[in-house]
């Protein structure tokens, strides 16, 4: 089976800070299922940009970098067909397979249930 983008969305509270191309920075929820069926699970991705992860790790330290993408200019339409291109080109042999192939890529909300 194959991954389907069913939607994103910025996660609430984060337009104003992925608003700026320069400084930007924020969560985004991607609705992922398989292509041929019903239903999906949420993947979230942080999207910054170095600018943005640089202020961070002054402000509170270092940053783990897992489920993130550094753009630079951060050009939210870009950067998110871009990680839908990324999610779609996952295959598995089954749901929990190709879940945990897209946990690499974003925060799944069963990883690890």
């Amino acid at each position: 089976m194959r991954a389907k983008v069913k939607g994103w969305e910025i996660i609430d509270g984060e337009e104003e800070s992925l608003a700026d191309p320069e400084r930007g920075g924020g969560w985004v929820r991607f609705m992922v299922g398989i292509d041929e069926g019903p239903g999906d699970e949420s993947f979230d991705v942080l999207v910054c940009t170095p600018r943005w992860l640089k202020e961070r790790i002054s402000q509170d330290g270092p940053v783990l970098g897992r489920h993130i993408l550094v753009t630079c200019p951060l050009e939210l339409r870009e950067a998110v067909a871009f990680l839908t291109r990324r999610f779609e080109e996952e295959l598995a042999d089954d749901w929990a397979s190709l879940g945990e192939r897209l946990s690499q890529l974003g925060s799944w909300e069963f990883e690890n249930y």
